[in-house]
């Protein structure tokens, strides 16, 4: 069997760099006589800590491939796809097969129909993303995703992004576009695949007490600084300190990170675009703010949004502050160490923003 040499691309109608800020996919939301130009940003990052494998001396482990049979190394050109069917038999698939089963390349979100927010089963949700205005004009987008607010409907629709077909649902919130990338039908596993229990009935003496229980614990919402994984502060916490310290440090080969800022996982969609939520936002407000509306508003505050304040509010102090409690804690450890704060290392996120903001007052 000859084996194909060229590997599938990604083309088409992923978005180009623009302004610092690179979308994922860009083209239109239509539906009717409507379209709505777009570009699509992950609004979603892992916020684990990533550990490399080493050797003891420090050395980078690097992932090969070697044949079972013999024991000898493969190079890419050597690597051939294949599907293993029930029985354990594998099917090769060429690189030219692969490629004639891709989806047809398309700039369009077709909102094929819209449903009430409530009829979309949240196991469904797979990723989240942002969707920015990229047009001159933003009166179709800002109606859009207000009437999908206040009707509280969704649009589902189907759109290609890196060769894969995928089905999205849009909604409106805070007058912005939004979308959730749905799971295929077969995605979500049902009550009898994973074995739970038939309903019977509870009685309602029983259910009643457990609700004055749950309502006893009830709290208004939830807050950001309760979601923390805590496995991840320790560990960063224990590496901080190890360079604080200088201890059990190892220099790798080669190595050109200059950030203290420890190494993130991508973003579920594997493109690591999303960066700092508060860049995706200066996008989506600036992009709306291309309207002589959203100017004439900002004119009226008395600053752009860029600036983070204006001269009524204070000046960039207050928008410092905003922008200090949206930033991730390691780079919050970056700007304390930056500045030599002592007792950093065992400081929470709210320490270290309050600490900073210290710092800069006096």
């Amino acid at each position: 069997m000859g084996k194909s040499k060229s590997r599938s691309k990604s083309r088409g109608s992923e978005a180009k760099p623009r302004g610092g800020r690179r979308g994922l996919w860009s083209g239109t939301i239509s539906f009717g006589l409507v379209t709505v130009p777009v570009e699509l940003f992950s609004v979603v990052r892992s916020t684990g800590v990533r550990l490399r494998m080493l050797t003891e001396d420090g050395v980078p482990l690097e992932r090969r491939y070697f044949c079972s049979k013999d024991g000898r190394e493969l190079s890419r050109d050597e690597i051939v796809r294949g599907f293993e069917t029930d029985d354990g038999t594998l099917v090769p698939i060429e690189d030219e097969e692969l490629s004639q089963a891709l989806p047809r390349k398309s700039r369009d979100m077709d909102l094929s129909r819209f449903v009430a927010l409530d009829e979309v089963d949240p196991f469904r949700f797979e990723n989240a993303y942002a969707l920015v205005p990229s047009g001159q004009s933003t009166k179709a987008y800002r109606l859009l995703a207000e009437t999908l607010e206040r009707d509280r409907r969704v649009g589902i629709a189907t759109f290609v992004m890196r060769d894969k077909e995928h089905l999205v649902a849009i909604f409106g919130r805070d007058g912005r576009l939004w979308a959730e990338t749905l799971r295929y039908r077969g995605g979500v596993r049902s009550a009898d695949d994973v074995g739970l229990p038939a309903r019977n009935g509870v009685a309602r003496p029983a259910v009643e007490r457990l609700i004055a229980t749950l309502r006893a614990m009830e709290s208004p919402t939830i807050e950001p600084d309760e979601l923390v994984d805590e496995r991840t502060r320790a560990l960063e916490q224990l590496v901080a300190a190890k360079r604080e310290a200088g201890r059990d440090i190892l220099e790798v080969p080669g190595a050109k990170r200059s950030s203290r800022e420890p190494a993130r996982r991508e973003d579920g969609d594997g493109s690591g675009a999303a960066g700092d939520g508060r860049d995706l936002f200066r996008v989506l407000r600036g992009r709306l703010e291309r309207s002589g509306n959203g100017r004439d508003q900002s004119a009226k505050n008395g600053g752009s949004a860029k600036n983070g304040g204006s001269a009524k509010n204070g000046g960039s102090a207050k928008g410092d502050g905003e922008a200090l409690e949206s930033l991730p804690k390691a780079e919050l450890y970056r700007r304390a160490s930056e500045l030599g704060v002592e007792g950093r290392s065992s400081m929470k996120k709210a320490e270290l923003v309050e600490a900073l903001r210290q710092r800069a007052s006096s």
